[in-house]
């Protein structure tokens, strides 16, 4: 009988940049001549990564090279699809296609606001779309694990489990169980699935493929370390394919057996209480998130393979040696007591405690201005703080500087998007005196053309609303500018003001608010309003809002529709594609992921930032996402120790805190 084929696993050091060190093992494994790479698939966990490994392989291979295919497994923290090889449009089974995200949600807060009788959300639209908000994420999170609604069923039935939760938090259960079988049959209606679904059976679907008829060229799948039941299952196939390999980020392969030991045992979601005898699981090592997916792939420890030989002496050693000591768990902490010298050097990094975040962001701007002295040096600036990448970038500018923020800027705090909220504030505010100068003086209000002589005037109507306020709505106004000089200019913005005028009494339907906004901003912009990168992503925005409020057009009022514009505006991203420094970055945790530079500067780092504190779910009582096998909380702490040790493979590393932020 011949043997089971041993799966081709591959991994590169903690204490290495993932990007160069896989590219190198490319380059060695097929060859630089310019068309040796072209026939590799590389599989990749976001777009980013693919940027990072692409100019890994530029900086080594000078003379020119066609790149591999690059095909995105898809990142649902990050809005990415699946790539076209995943997800094939001339399948025999065609996967059915996911639903609008935003028709999704309006759609889930309608299906709330219904099934709440007598809770805030009943009344309250905004409310009910923050909690659909919500609710889809907790149900990605049961999608992503395989988890349906029969195990809450399940649990309900458990009186050691119920019989413990708190009444309000048997409500919310019952509520989720409730919205959840409803929106189960509206997609049985529609014929759609959700996106994370729709990933799973894409994910499916590839990996029988490649079982039955494995590709004739390599496959390689490279930094994904997501444990979900699909995803593993496609690794383990891509693992064992003829020419498929797999090469997993940031591992430890000198930690010993004891240590690999103490992480706890990968099995212990699948039970409500671990046993006695069980080692205590350490969601917060940043090796944990590794031995899960092996364990969930099917691969022994023993079976990972170096990508590239790893460097026994030198500062990567001394890293990697420091690191495993850094991030020991807490039952061998003991450890430290003993420490040899070699295990104490942290050659290359330096440490800065600011008394501020003020001074914490120019302390950050001075070393990436002194970096960039020295040509084609790279900075990467790490951080989950956007308050501080946001001074950071400040700063810079002064300089000239303008550094590639992959966060991006919310919508909200772009011209376009803070005109439409200054013009549903003061709607809102029934034309309050604050709100109607904060709408007037704006930026892209007369843009076009006659901007100094309206700002003369706007200057004038400031003044004379200075003192006891007018009585509500514009006929305050009216009767404190009667007979003056400002009358005649008054009679003519108020009627750029007439949209907001036509929906100010009662509630009135969503899109009915939305249009009335942008037909006001428009009459005090104009074009200018749509121009640029955050012009266009406001319309985008505001068009599929309009359309998808089809689904379900709520009757709001002023303030609530603010409420819900607000959020829309804060979620969307703009991120303009060219333009930025070529030699200056700055991540999120997410965005930093298998990224590589000369000197790196991870900022922020106090508790509550990094780790970032776990949002609360008003869904799922802690107890019951522990008996469905979700996430706990440690593992993002997990998480935030892997994108640490990551970030620390640099050869130059500055970590920087703020002794006092905040209160």
């Amino acid at each position: 009988m011949a043997d089971a084929p041993r799966p081709a696993v591959f991994a590169i050091g903690a204490q290495r940049g993932f990007a160069d060190a896989l590219a190198a093992g490319l380059i060695k494994r097929f060859g630089s001549a310019p068309a040796s790479l072209a026939p590799v698939t590389l599989l990749i966990p976001n777009r980013r990564a693919g940027r990072a490994i692409t100019e890994a392989l530029v900086r080594l291979v000078k003379t020119g090279l066609l790149l591999p295919r690059m095909v995105v497994v898809g990142d649902l923290d990050l809005g990415e699809s699946l790539g076209t090889l995943l997800d094939p449009l001339g399948s025999e089974t065609p996967v059915p296609p996911a639903i609008d995200p935003l028709e999704r949600r309006f759609r889930l807060a309608q299906i709330i606001q219904e099934a709440a009788t007598g809770r805030p959300a009943a009344d309250d639209p905004a409310e009910a779309l923050r909690l659909a908000t919500e609710f889809a994420r907790v149900l990605d999170q049961l999608l992503v694990e395989e988890k349906g609604f029969g195990e809450l069923a399940t649990i309900e039935m458990a009186d050691d489990l119920t019989g413990d939760l708190a009444n309000h938090w048997q409500q919310a259960l019952a509520l989720f169980r409730q919205v959840g079988e409803q929106w189960q049959a509206h997609l049985a209606v529609t014929g759609l699935v959700d996106a994370a679904e729709r990933r799973n059976q894409s994910l499916i679907q590839a990996a029988g493929r490649w079982q039955a008829h494995p590709p004739t060229h390599p496959v390689i799948a490279a930094g994904i370390t997501t444990a979900a039941p699909a995803i593993a299952r496609l690794l383990r196939t891509v693992s064992l394919l003829p020419q498929g390999m797999v090469v997993l980020p940031g591992y430890d392969f000198d930690m010993d057996d004891d240590l690999w030991e103490a992480l706890g045992d990968p099995d212990w979601r699948d039970d409500i209480e671990a046993s006695k005898d069980q080692t205590r699981p350490a969601p917060g090592h940043p090796q944990y998130h590794l031995k899960y997916l092996l364990h969930a792939m099917g691969v022994n420890r023993a079976e990972v393979q170096p990508w590239r030989s790893e460097p026994r002496t030198g500062l990567s050693a001394d890293r990697a040696r420091m690191l495993r000591s850094m991030f020991l768990p807490a039952q061998q902490s003991d450890r430290w007591v003993a420490m040899q010298a070699e295990d104490r050097r942290a050659k290359g990094i330096r440490v800065v405690e600011a008394e501020n975040p003020e001074e914490e962001a120019q302390a950050i701007a001075i070393l990436t201005r002194q970096a960039l002295l020295e040509p084609a040096r790279r900075v990467a600036i790490v951080t989950p703080d956007r308050a501080l990448a946001t001074r950071v970038i400040a700063h810079l500018r002064r300089w000239e500087i303008e550094a590639d923020d992959s966060a991006g800027e919310a919508l909200a705090l772009t011209p376009p998007g803070k005109l439409l909220l200054a013009a549903a504030t003061c709607l809102a505010d029934d034309f309050a005196p604050v709100a109607l100068l904060d709408l007037f003086k704006h930026p892209l209000v007369r843009a076009e053309g006659g901007r100094l002589d309206w700002l003369d005037d706007v200057r004038d109507l400031d003044l004379k609303l200075r003192g006891p306020r007018p009585a509500p709505g514009l006929a305050g106004i009216d009767a404190l500018l009667a007979g003056r000089s400002l009358a005649g200019w008054w009679a003519e913005a108020k009627q750029l003001l007439a949209p907001l005028v036509a929906v100010r009494s009662g509630r009135q339907p969503l899109s009915v608010l939305i249009a009335a906004l942008v037909a006001c901003a428009e009459q005090l912009a104009g074009a200018a309003l749509w121009e640029g990168h955050a012009g266009r992503d406001a319309s985008d925005l505001v068009q599929a809002l309009l359309d998808r409020t089809s689904a379900h057009d709520p009757l709001t009022s002023p303030r609530q529709a603010l409420r819900i514009l607000a959020m829309l505006l804060n979620e969307a991203v703009v991120r303009p594609p060219f333009g930025k420094h070529p030699r200056v970055a700055i991540y999120g945790l997410l965005e930093a992921r298998l990224q590589s530079a000369d000197l790196v500067i991870c900022a922020g780092l106090n508790e509550g930032v990094w780790p970032q504190l776990p949002a609360p779910d008003p869904w799922l009582a802690p107890m019951v996402r522990k008996a469905l096998g979700l996430a706990p909380a440690d593992m993002r702490v997990g998480l935030s120790a892997q994108d640490l040790a990551g970030a620390m493979a640099a050869s130059d590393v500055v970590l920087t805190r703020a002794r006092r932020d905040g209160s």
